[in-house]
């Protein structure tokens, strides 16, 4: 087994590599770094990406893997944008005096002017008179009997409400039986165990080169509730620059009842691909090695002759896993 863990945190893009290295955010700090040799994802580097990052014993990045969730990208300050010629002369148009106005005209007739200068004092009265009416309408109004506003109808009946009810506590921390944890990884850090995941199943032919514990992570049921069981995350890494990651799902009492995939950069060997085109020689070598079997019950050797038969690689890897659990082989 090998004992080579790398430390795992989370961070965000905030700048994406071009002629300079980009920048990730991670705990408070900003790092630095190169698409070449460390970034393991199909879908090329973007600003506010959540990237899980590895690092190596120095302290420096040793993988960046995207994510398909969590975490909280950082969020850029919004772009200043330059003055534009249009915005300026626009700017300069509004900060322009207005024009004088034009003088009276002083080619009218006298008859005409005295017409005009009649009209205005008419108006002029006008306006004199309807604000007279206007004021003394407020003030009769504001001499009658106060009139309750909605918002003063609202505040009242808020008074009169029962309290709000306090949050709901939030859920204690994920944290599973420390037993249950150990025996797992007892059981999938068996290098045989993991030679057979990777070059029989996962990805046929091909060589093991490490397998690194990713740390575990919780369960829910079908409803999105929390489980008593949890996730075993695993990395393996295959002829020199092959990985994927998988989980495998435990119960409360440490338990491993199947593997899933959760991501692999394998393009020509994609996980179990290999593994059904031989489906039909490993059926013949298993055939023969189940017959005189004692590990396994009678139902266990019919289930897997009907995963044989109908090439179900997938379900014949978590058989195998909690036949080998169980007794122990």
């Amino acid at each position: 087994m090998e004992s080579n863990v790398l430390r795992i945190s989370q961070g965000t893009i905030i700048k994406v590599p071009d002629v300079k290295p980009g920048i990730i955010f991670a705990s408070g700090q900003q790092y630095t770094f190169q698409v070449e040799r460390i970034w393991r994802s199909a879908t090329a580097p973007a600003i506010n990406q959540v990237v899980e990052i590895e690092f190596d014993g120095a302290g420096e990045i040793a993988a960046l893997t995207l994510m398909s969730g969590g975490g909280t990208p950082f969020v850029p300050p919004p772009p200043v944008h330059p003055a534009s010629p249009d915005r300026e002369a626009s700017r300069a148009a509004a900060a322009a005096p207005a024009p004088a106005p034009s003088a009276a005209p002083a080619a009218a007739s006298k008859s005409a002017w005295s017409k005009k200068k009649k009209t205005m004092a008419l108006v002029g009265s006008g306006l004199v008179l309807l604000v007279a009416v206007v004021a003394s309408a407020v003030s009769s109004s504001n001499s009658g009997p106060h009139e309750v506003s909605s918002s003063e109808r609202e505040n009242a009946l808020a008074s009169n409400l029962p309290p709000s009810p306090p949050p709901a506590p939030s859920p204690p921390p994920f944290q599973p039986d420390a037993a249950a944890v150990s025996k797992a990884r007892r059981f999938l850090e068996q290098k045989d165990l993991a030679d057979t995941v990777v070059g029989v199943f996962l990805h046929f032919g091909a060589k093991m080169d490490r397998q690194v514990f990713k740390g575990i992570g919780p369960l829910n049921d079908a409803n999105g509730n929390p489980t008593s069981g949890f996730a075993a995350l695993y990395r393996y890494e295959w002829d020199s620059d092959g990985w994927t990651d998988v989980a495998y799902i435990v119960d409360s009492s440490g338990n491993v009842s199947h593997l899933q995939v959760m991501g692999s950069n394998g393009k020509s060997s994609k996980p179990f691909a290999l593994a059904r085109l031989g489906g039909a020689l490993m059926g013949a070598a298993l055939q023969d090695s189940i017959k005189n079997d004692q590990s396994m019950t009678d139902q266990e050797k019919a289930t897997l002759q009907s995963l044989l038969q109908n090439a179900e690689i997938e379900k014949i890897l978590d058989l195998i896993l909690v036949v080998r659990q169980r007794t122990g082989n």
